[in-house]
């Protein structure tokens, strides 16, 4: 884990004899007190086949808490404050699909049984700081901690989940609940603005021939980090996957410098004011927006 300075450290490790030694989707706390990651089970699938999923967990949610770690069955995503994290994709034997919010405070634990549940995808932070979980079922939903859920008005729907079917749309959340960002389907790159409720207003943000992925919105909804290869304000004509920034009230698209190998992935921080990147090159990087320097960590 690396901090505001560039300073890393280790901060989770397990043997190569460890079943569970495959760490994934690292999350961590605004205060970097809490980590949350997946294990995933190391087994040679070309060797064992199905038995990899039919015999074991094929991954384990693990958060840190103030009482020592908590290990589950699935994946966990965390509240920037790091209070809650959702769990899924853990089995469960029921007529709907199915997710857990659990308060890392008290470790009471809500199971919220969701029709069509799909995979939360990512493209920023799914959980808010008082609870409320941004999740995907036919629509986009935000279920609320007292167990009531609000419509995300959007401009697609998500069909059922199958066997062969997995969704790649990517949707985040700001720490309030009030400002949602979603990244449509329908090709090139659409970033759609919106709120929950039936009365939520919609508004698109950016709009491309071009694809791009979504990486993180910042706390306050104020602030869109995404990669792409288009040339929104000049600056990219050799059309190399990069870091741009969008501004959600103004719509405006800055570019955050430009890599010669261009960006394979990246994060913004919770105030907006710094952007860590990975190089298509294996370099990660650190750019300070407020004085525009770049560090190679």
């Amino acid at each position: 884990m690396a901090d505001a300075l560039g300073n890393v450290q280790l901060v989770a490790q397990v043997t190569s004899s460890d079943p569970y030694s495959l760490l994934t989707h690292p999350e961590v706390s605004g205060d970097g007190t809490v980590l949350a990651y997946v294990a995933g089970y190391n087994c040679a699938r070309q060797i064992y086949g199905e038995y990899c999923h039919d015999e074991v967990d094929s991954s384990e949610g693990v958060v840190s808490t103030a009482k020592g770690p908590l290990t589950l069955p699935g994946a966990f995503h965390l509240s920037r404050n790091g209070r809650y994290v959702v769990r899924e994709g853990y089995v469960y034997s029921g007529p709907t699909g199915q997710f857990e919010i659990i308060d890392l405070t008290t470790l009471q634990k809500r199971d919220v049984l969701v029709g069509n549940f799909q995979e939360i995808a990512g493209g920023g932070r799914q959980v808010t700081s008082a609870g409320a979980v941004l999740a995907y079922a036919d629509k986009l939903w935000l279920f609320q901690p007292d167990g009531s859920a609000q419509i995300v008005p959007s401009n697609f729907t998500i069909p059922s989940p199958g066997e062969w079917f997995s969704f790649s749309g990517l949707a985040a959340v700001d720490d309030s609940g009030a400002h949602i960002v979603y990244q449509a389907t329908n090709g090139g790159c659409d970033l759609e603005l919106s709120g929950a409720g039936d009365s939520a207003q919609g508004a698109t943000l950016v709009q491309s021939d071009q694809p791009c992925t979504m990486e993180t919105l910042s706390a306050d909804g104020s602030t869109v980090l995404f990669i792409s290869s288009a040339n929104f304000d000049g600056s990219n004509a050799a059309g190399l996957p990069e870091c741009w920034l969008l501004d959600t009230t103004s719509k405006a698209i800055h570019s955050v410098g430009h890599d010669v190998a261009g960006i394979a992935e990246a994060l913004l921080s919770g105030n907006g004011n710094v952007v860590w990147a990975v190089t298509l090159a294996a370099r990660l990087v650190r750019v300070d927006r407020g004085t525009g320097v770049t560090q190679e960590i």
